[in-house]
């Protein structure tokens, strides 16, 4: 029992030691990327002025990309942190996430009660039916990158 608990309080230390580390990893990025942005600007008023070239300008443009592309995989990275930190601490179950409109979650009691009196396991379940999300009014993805 002590060993238990031990291994859930360790769990949910190490967790939450992940969460503020991806948390500031996700703030030292956004960091990165307006000091990125700033970066381009400053180089593409450069190059009006003819103190830079379209390589400068290129450069700076990856520079921003590789910096956006480091937070996008640090929210995730974080994301990721904070629902394994809910899971530790037993607070990623169904209900805890809203998932309830999503449709009717499993309830073992309601299922101890359907099956208590059964014998003999030669009995069907209902069929289920299946439900699934439109994707009819999401607008189909596009290439364009916006200027800045």
């Amino acid at each position: 029992m002590v060993a238990a608990e031990r291994s859930v309080i360790a769990q949910v230390r190490a967790a939450y030691s992940s969460w503020r580390a991806a948390s500031e990893i996700v703030e030292s990025s956004e960091t990165a990327v307006a000091a990125a942005e700033l970066s381009l600007e400053g180089v593409r008023a450069e190059n009006s002025v003819g103190n830079r070239t379209i390589l400068d300008i290129l450069n700076a443009q990856q520079e921003l990309l590789s910096a956006q592309v480091q937070l996008v995989t640090a929210r995730r990275n974080a994301y990721v942190a904070g629902f394994s930190l809910l899971a530790a601490m037993g607070q990623a179950e169904a209900r805890d996430l809203g998932l309830e409109e999503s449709g009717p979650l499993y309830d073992p009691v309601t299922n101890y009660r359907r099956v208590r009196g059964i014998v003999w396991d030669w009995q069907r379940d209902p069929d289920q039916m299946a439900t699934s999300t439109s994707t009819v009014d999401i607008p189909a993805p596009d290439a364009e990158i916006p200027a800045d």
